[in-house]
């Protein structure tokens, strides 16, 4: 990795103090990011350019970050912000400012490829940025942390009535049930799903050529259910297809009026299996600040950010 700096600006009337570096780093490659797919591959080593745009504090000596934007070749992905988070100062919510810098500056110099980065305190936005190519506006495939949402769908989904967390898995899917089923696996529960302790000893697969839930429900279940941890990708494929059996709709459908709408994420994607079910372990893309505003509905036990509204 290669950094120096590119340019300074200084002493502009609003107290802005800008540095520039150029970063040579290799990163993500943004095609291997579509919904529902995992990641496949880098691109080789390209030129980027960072900017910290930071607020000069005379009195102090310190830099606190207002925002971080990240620029490449003709592009500048650092959008202004389009949401509804307030933002602020590191310092003004308890937040040491010469720390964020630290933070970006090492993981510039020891992290192979960040998509963006937003620090939220006090319900604040403290410090956010974007890599290239990303931008604020990007929707980004997130992976694992699309099980939350995932989960999050069941939760509503029994406070509707809809199921319980103590049904039986195979309950939901007698056409794609073994016909002589094990102890294990009628043993198995909605709520062995949700903590991955469904018995297997290793991971079911899913393949292209069948059907996900009766290929999960084929598989054996060498350990009573609750009894043994596996990370279970699979396992949250069936949860998907659980709230899509009892609403009707797929997760992405479900969740639209009851979570992404209240909570102001905006035309949100989801994978589907060949089966049409919302992948649910992963394919989720949306926007940095819209799982900055879900982590903020869970730190607020289910209650948007100012508001007595209650998901």
């Amino acid at each position: 990795m290669s950094r120096r700096p590119l340019t300074t600006l200084c002493d502009d009337p609003k107290g802005i103090y800008r540095v520039d570096y150029r970063l040579d780093l290799p990163l993500a490659n943004p095609s291997n990011d579509a919904p529902g797919t995992e990641p496949r591959g880098r691109l080789p080593r390209i030129r980027r350019v960072f900017s910290l745009a930071l607020n000069w504090e005379t009195s102090m000596k310190k830099f606190a970050v207002i925002a971080l934007v990240a620029c490449s070749g003709t592009f500048c992905v650092g959008a202004e912000p389009t949401s509804s988070l307030p933002r602020s100062t590191p310092e003004a919510q308890g937040v040491d400012s010469s720390g964020i810098v630290s933070f970006v500056e090492t993981a510039n110099k020891t992290l192979d490829s960040l998509h963006s980065l937003m620090i939220v305190r006090h319900g604040q936005v403290v410090a956010e940025g974007w890599w290239a190519p990303y931008s604020a506006d990007a929707r980004h495939s997130l992976f694992s942390l699309s099980k939350s949402f995932t989960s999050t769908a069941v939760g509503l989904a029994v406070a509707e009535g809809k199921l319980s967390v103590d049904d039986e898995v195979l309950k939901f899917f007698p056409e794609d049930a073994p016909a002589e089923p094990s102890k294990n696996l009628k043993a198995m529960r909605v709520s062995d799903l949700l903590r991955m302790s469904t018995g297997h000893q290793s991971e079911p697969t899913r393949p292209d050529d069948k059907s996900w839930t009766k290929h999960f429900l084929a598989q054996t279940v060498e350990h009573k259910p609750g009894t043994h941890f596996l990370y279970n990708t699979s396992a949250t494929y069936m949860l998907s297809a659980i709230v899509q059996k009892v609403t009707g709709k797929t997760v992405l459908d479900y969740l639209r009026p009851r979570l992404f709408e209240p909570l102001g994420i905006e035309n949100p994607s989801w994978g589907t299996s060949p089966q049409g079910i919302s992948l649910g372990g992963y394919g989720l893309s949306i926007r940095t600040e819209d799982i900055a505003r879900f982590g903020q509905l869970y730190l607020r036990k289910g209650c948007l950010l100012y508001t007595s509204r209650c998901v």
